[in-house]
């Protein structure tokens, strides 16, 4: 008769972390009970990440996709005829901690998978089965909701409706998001991170070169000025009402038309970016009907667009310009192509 040892997940408090009780390693749920045994043994701590993102997925999985309230709402649209005429949308309001920056569990910190939600929108005017990228936040399901009921706001809102966006994943508007509890304040922009705590701490990361987080930059004179622009935009989310929260920088695109030869057909539109930001574009890709004309990564940011490319009823002209500090901004014009 064999018998088996059970390591010390058997008393743990997940149940798919006791799932792994039986397997011959000295696992340990993470605790300070584990720190101050690597501590004591002088013994390095290694984070098994896989199992962490895993029972994760598995609390996801079942709440999203098992769920028979869910399926019964779902069900009874279809029955009714309803469902191709109603929003369904799936979110939360935080993220959660899983033993990310020794934080065992958790859900008003700063740090990535505590303000990450999961976003999921169906209903009329939404591409199915496509997948944006675009900045968006908690505060923009309400105008969503407006703009998709037809209904009035009793109150000013600072978001926006995410519609637009869903049917153009080219729509960027250069915005930052605004993190705030009673204890820190930050903004997050596409590659950085910056906070404020009561205590007077401050915390400042590139998530380009350090997406997890884990080596603050905010005592690195190198990085003063961008330290500086992040406080000054922070300040400014703080105070802000209305339109003012959803204001990107300030660019336009420019365009007219060059006749070229006899006919429409030979002329063209010149199309600039412009406008007082125009000098904090890093780079710039200008679209048409959404596919790609041309990249462009030094001022001015310009291109050619031949009339007989555009379509008879118009066709639309994106800039997707980003920016020097990472965020991006999209400006547009809708031109006229050849009838005949």
């Amino acid at each position: 008769m064999s018998t088996t040892t059970l390591n010390s997940l058997a008393n743990a408090s997940s149940s798919y972390l006791r799932s792994a009780m039986r397997q011959p390693i000295r696992w340990h749920e993470w605790g300070e009970e584990a720190f101050e045994l690597a501590k004591r043994e002088n013994k390095p701590i290694l984070l098994d990440i896989g199992a962490v993102w895993c029972h994760w997925c598995h609390v996801m999985d079942r709440e999203s996709y098992e769920d028979p309230e869910i399926a019964q709402i779902v069900n009874e649209l279809t029955r009714t005829g309803k469902l191709d005429n109603t929003y369904i949308i799936f979110t939360s309001d935080n993220g959660f901690m899983h033993g990310e920056h020794r934080v065992q569990q958790g859900k008003v910190v700063l740090y990535e998978p505590s303000i990450r939600v999961p976003l999921l929108i169906r209903g009329p005017g939404i591409p199915a089965g496509q997948h944006r990228s675009q900045f968006v936040a908690n505060t923009d399901l309400a105008p969503t909701i407006v703009q998709a009921t037809g209904a009035q706001a009793g109150r000013v809102m600072d978001g926006r409706s995410l519609i637009p966006f869903a049917k153009d994943k080219l729509l960027q508007s250069a915005r930052d998001i605004l993190l705030e509890t009673p204890t820190y304040a930050g903004v997050r922009s596409p590659n950085w991170l910056y906070a404020e705590h009561v205590t007077g701490e401050k915390e400042l990361y590139s998530l380009a070169r350090d997406p997890n987080e884990l080596n603050s930059l905010q005592t690195n004179p190198a990085y003063d000025a961008m330290e500086k622009n992040l406080a000054l935009r922070l300040a400014r989310l703080r105070q802000c009402k209305g339109a003012v929260c959803r204001r990107g920088v300030q660019l336009s695109l420019r365009t007219r038309l060059e006749r070229r030869g006899r006919g429409c057909r030979a002329s063209r539109v010149f199309a600039r970016v412009g406008g007082p930001a125009t000098r904090r574009i890093a780079n710039a890709a200008f679209y048409l009907d959404g596919h790609l004309l041309k990249r462009d990564r030094r001022a001015p940011f310009t291109v050619f667009v031949p009339k007989r490319f555009a379509k008879p009823d118009g066709s639309l002209l994106e800039a997707l310009t980003t920016l020097s500090d990472s965020r991006r901004q999209t400006v547009s014009r809708h031109i006229a192509g050849c009838r005949f």
